[in-house]
């Protein structure tokens, strides 16, 4: 599938019942937590605390609704990882809180450690949120009840949460927070606007263009393809880039290996081919990157969104990421999948699932991507 992507079928990742029963079981402490904000007298704030604690693709599909959420006069407080605070730099309309939430990780050990939740960047982390967001209304875009609870515990007047963790049939239990319905047709960034309404009726939802970071842009420069082949979970790689590789080079076209920090070894095991390989340690290191490719390939990752919010030419291989609410919407973007095949089923981003994922992936092929890639560039 070339372009940007239209939805292939309406299903949702299915959570097992473990989760489940842990969720509803928390989901019960939160509701006592609510009951007890609604008692409490709060002052009425233009203050809104958005809160993503796990993915550089979350936060990047936030700039939309914080650009028109500060349009019409908010103040707007993000809590995040520290080390994505260029994206929203501060100002008088925006606060930026470090997240220290022992779930944002990908090591599912970490995740559901008891360890995390006593710890002292934790504690340190509430009490902040208790400081700046007392009487706010609270966001939780990802529909998930940590985040429904850390937020009624950071004394928020209201909160608003996506009906079920996001692309998946996990409800969060009714009652904990204002519900706002998962639409398979939007991207994330379109589906994170549907909580202006929710904020205030009278907030209509007006046409904006996806996420967009002017103060990173650099002007465009380079002739070479940028190839980031590592993802943080396995189903997401892709094995056929040393054929790649040597079809670009049959083509005189240059091409670099780009990673995160600490994924060097990964790229090169993934690329099988003798490429230098730069290692992004850093936003600013991944904008300065980007903007010397003429083009990038690139999997299901943060460093895909950014590359589309900064109008870089794109081509985004997907196997089992949700689309539309995944793909990139940049007009000189481009996504590559074969989710319409009539045996493609969405599965959750966990080890035992990592095979067929990557079944999924190793349909796309060569030609496929050499096809994309310099019509992208064409643009």
């Amino acid at each position: 599938m070339h372009g940007n992507a239209a939805s292939t079928r309406n299903e949702l990742i299915h959570f097992g019942m473990k989760k489940r029963v842990a969720s509803h079981l928390l989901g019960v402490g939160v509701l006592g937590l609510r009951f007890g904000n609604v008692l409490r007298k709060h002052a009425t704030s233009k203050l809104i605390l958005l809160l993503e604690p796990f993915g550089l693709g979350d936060i990047i599909s936030f700039e939309p609704l914080v650009r028109l959420l500060k349009q019409r006069g908010f103040q707007v407080g993000i809590c995040a990882k520290r080390e994505w605070k260029t994206l929203y730099p501060e100002d008088e309309q925006l606060k930026w809180i470090d997240s220290q939430l022992p779930w944002g990780t990908h090591d599912e050990k970490r995740k559901y450690s008891v360890g995390g939740y006593r710890s002292a960047g934790f504690r340190k982390c509430l009490d902040e949120l208790r400081h700046w967001a007392n009487g706010a209304i609270g966001i939780d875009t990802r529909g998930d009840i940590r985040s429904v609870a850390v937020l009624h515990l950071a004394g928020c007047r209201r909160v608003l949460s996506l009906e079920a963790y996001i692309g998946s049939d996990l409800k969060v239990t009714p009652g904990t927070a204002e519900l706002v319905p998962f639409n398979h047709r939007l991207h994330r960034w379109q589906l994170n606007l549907q909580f202006l309404g929710r904020i205030d009726p009278e907030l209509r939802l007006e046409p904006t263009s996806g996420p967009r970071f002017e103060h990173l842009k650099k002007a465009p420069g380079g002739k070479r393809v940028g190839l980031i082949p590592a993802a943080p979970w396995a189903g997401k790689w892709w094995g056929k880039w040393r054929e790649l590789v040597e079809a670009l080079r049959s083509k005189h076209i240059e091409t670099i290996g780009l990673c995160g920090p600490g994924q060097r070894t990964l790229a090169e095991q993934q690329l099988q081919a003798p490429l230098a390989v730069e290692e992004c340690a850093s936003i600013e290191a991944w904008v300065e990157a980007l903007g010397k490719c003429a083009g990038i390939v690139c999997l299901d990752s943060g460093p895909m969104h950014l590359a589309d919010a900064l109008g870089v030419p794109l081509v985004a291989l997907f196997g089992q990421g949700n689309l539309p609410l995944w793909a990139p919407s940049n007009p000189r973007s481009c996504v590559i999948s074969h989710q319409g095949d009539p045996d493609f089923k969405l599965l959750q981003a966990v080890d035992e699932n990592t095979s067929a994922a990557q079944k999924f992936m190793n349909r796309i092929s060569v030609s496929e991507v050499i096809e994309a890639i310099e019509k992208v560039i064409a643009r």
